[in-house]
């Protein structure tokens, strides 16, 4: 669904992942209840933004997905103009994000939505830098006056697998940046 819309919500698109992956989440359903991360099924979610300042930045889009025909995406235009340097990096520009993204407030409570179910179901996320991302989104939510992800979960997010936590665990005395090739 990169880079294309339909008409379908986010949260009727996730079933299919939460079927393919055999996951059904009900009352109680706990990641211990899916024996570990390692084992359970995982889903990717990344943001892209205009920069790397929480507080002051935005997103202006962002994936959730296990590779599947059934991943989400979301073009969001952030209702700011999207610096060159930002664009030099995800290669989303202004006139896209205004001309194709979704409102803001909208596309970051599909997000949200999306994530809570996902995590609902015992699905762990995946997540480079997640400090990162889930605190960008928790700003996106105060800004907007939306229902943050860990108070509609009523709880801490989890789980989450962050590699570049793991990397720096095994490799903790490698010089240089963690970025990915």
């Amino acid at each position: 669904m990169q880079g294309s819309w339909s008409d379908t919500s986010p949260l009727e698109e996730l079933t299919p992942i939460l079927s393919a992956v055999g996951a059904q989440p009900t009352e109680g359903t706990t990641i211990e209840t899916n024996r570990g991360w390692a084992v359970g099924p995982l889903v990717a979610f990344d943001t892209e933004t205009t920069g790397v300042d929480v507080d002051t930045d935005r997103i202006v889009a962002a994936y959730l997905g296990d590779g599947s025909t059934s991943d989400l995406s979301w073009l969001v235009d952030p209702g700011i103009a999207i610096p060159a340097e930002a664009t030099a990096v995800h290669g989303i520009t202004t006139d896209e994000a205004r001309a194709h993204g979704r409102p803001a407030a909208e596309a970051i409570g599909e997000i949200v939505d999306a994530l809570a179910r996902a995590l609902a179901a015992a699905i762990a996320v995946v997540t480079y830098n997640a400090a990162f991302d889930f605190t960008m989104l928790d700003r996106e939510c105060r800004r907007y006056g939306l229902q943050t992800l860990e108070d509609q979960r009523r709880r801490p997010v989890s789980p989450v697998v962050d590699p570049w936590v793991l990397d720096k665990h095994v490799d903790r005395y490698r010089s240089g940046h963690r970025t990915l090739p």
